[in-house]
């Protein structure tokens, strides 16, 4: 009985051997293999993990000693290798660059996007931080503190940690600024012409925007001045004929209002022709100005 023992533990032990042997020669393509070498711990001895995989190390190490159930663990399927915070690049349809296995932390973002095909093809490629209003939180021992890190605040924003670690916090508001500003009185200003034809820079009156240059000032002020001067016409003709009908057959009131009614009519005729001059020799001739 004792021979039989003997014999059997030389064969199992031989067996193992044997097994480990033949097994650190190969696995089978996207698979690892465990074994227990010297009868050691188990672990992974083999692997032929496709790209963007890696063995899983706790089906091996959770298998303890027993040596015969390690042994023969065999063509375990990789699992993806995924990193924190990192993708894997890959070329798509032949034509751009893209993503996979993404596990970015918030605040980060995949660092596929935009590559070149020549410089594409990476596993575990660490996500970019991304500008979006955040900042991330590492605890520093020498200041035994909670210190913010990669900050990215906007303006009026300002990064604040409160614990560690975080990545992606987003930044609060900052109420700690300047304080009100005065505004500043800006006399500059800009428009266009009556009808909108021409674009002019000026300064800020009572009246409006009045513009600097004399020849965009004549643009501007020469048609205001044109319907003035007919408006103040016609007006005059209207209290002309307001005093003819109420003179009450007074002599001195009718000859008044006519002639305020003459005046007017002549004021009217002399715009007009005022204009026609200024539009023939001014703009069509000389050039000086639009109209």
């Amino acid at each position: 009985m004792k021979k039989f023992l003997i014999g059997f533990y030389v064969f199992t032990t031989l067996l193992v051997r044997l097994i480990s042997v033949d097994k650190a020669l190969a696995a089978s393509p996207g698979t690892f293999d465990c074994a227990a070498p010297g009868q050691g711990a188990c672990r992974v001895v083999r692997q032929s993990c496709n790209p963007g995989t890696k063995p899983d190390d706790s089906v091996c190490s959770s298998i303890g000693n027993d040596y015969l159930k390690c042994n023969n663990t065999l063509d375990v399927p990789c699992i993806p290798d995924v990193q924190p915070n990192t993708a894997d690049c890959f070329i798509y349809n032949g034509t751009v660059c893209k993503a996979k296995n993404v596990a970015c932390q918030q605040g980060y973002k995949e660092p596929c996007s935009g590559r070149s095909l020549a410089n594409c093809v990476q596993t575990g490629a660490a996500c970019v931080f991304e500008n979006s209003n955040t900042t991330d939180c590492v605890f520093y021992p020498q200041s035994n503190s909670c210190q913010p890190t990669n900050s990215d605040c906007r303006p009026g924003y300002k990064a604040v940690c409160t614990s560690c670690p975080a990545t992606g916090v987003s930044c609060v508001p900052d109420d700690q600024g300047p304080g009100p500003t005065i505004p500043v009185y800006d006399p500059e200003c800009s428009g266009f012409d009556p009808e909108g034809h021409t674009g002019f820079t000026g300064v800020k009156t009572a009246l409006g925007c009045l513009p600097t240059d004399p020849q965009d000032f004549v643009n501007v002020a020469l048609p205001w001045a044109i319907f003035l001067g007919a408006g103040i016409a016609f007006l005059l003709g209207v209290f002309g004929a307001g005093m003819i009908v109420l003179s009450a057959g007074n002599p001195e009131k009718m000859q008044a209002g006519k002639e305020m009614i003459t005046s007017a009519i002549a004021g009217t005729i002399i715009i007009v022709f005022a204009v026609f001059l200024l539009d023939f020799i001014g703009v069509k001739v000389l050039k000086l100005f639009t109209f």
